[in-house]
């Protein structure tokens, strides 16, 4: 089973951190592009809180406090 049939059979998946700070830093990474087939699929994503947090950090280090409901 490849990922693109992974997603569509998935109806919840969990992310962590890394992909979410990777897709940030990098949106043409593999982290990037797999954001972009997860939301095609459209299956429920959940973070927990801390990961909320930990990608928040990367947002005030680059000073974009100002984006932040975009980022949410």
């Amino acid at each position: 089973m490849g990922l693109t049939d992974f997603l569509k059979s998935s109806s919840v998946l969990a992310l962590d951190s890394n992909i979410l700070i990777t897709a940030f830093n990098k949106p043409d990474s593999q982290s990037g592009k797999l954001l972009e087939k997860i939301q095609k699929a459209s299956p429920r994503v959940f973070i927990s809180t801390l990961v909320f947090e930990e990608f928040l950090v990367k947002v005030y280090k680059k000073k974009l406090e100002k984006d932040i409901g975009a980022y949410e």
